[in-house]
């Protein structure tokens, strides 16, 4: 599967009635940083499944940078595992199941 995120850019703005705060956001947004380390996130994940911590430390992120990531991008999805206290993070590749075959059992139960 591959995965793409041009789909996902997202259109950041401030209302008119925000504060300057939230106006800098907006502009640092359109700057396309996000994006970037999005698309570098899912890069990593289709290699291996790993933890906001190991993306980080892989891609030298701040970790918050990339933890915030994590949920804007479509099409990974958290294992169930758990490493250091983070969980584990990977694709949504799809899984192909094939019938054993007798040599598979041989070699399977060292036959």
């Amino acid at each position: 599967m591959n995965l793409h995120l041009t789909e996902l850019r997202l259109a950041p703005r401030a209302r008119r009635t925000d504060p300057a705060t939230s106006h800098a956001a907006a502009a640092n947004a359109r700057t396309g940083r996000a994006q970037a380390l999005r698309e570098r996130i899912l890069a990593a994940l289709q290699e291996r499944a790993m933890t906001a911590r190991e993306l980080s430390d892989a891609l030298g992120e701040d970790f918050y940078a990339v933890s915030r990531r994590m949920s804007e991008i479509p099409g990974i999805f958290r294992t169930g595992e758990v490493r250091d206290g983070c969980a584990v993070w990977a694709t949504a590749e799809p899984c192909y199941f094939v019938e054993m075959g007798e040599a598979d059992r041989l070699r399977l139960h060292g036959k």
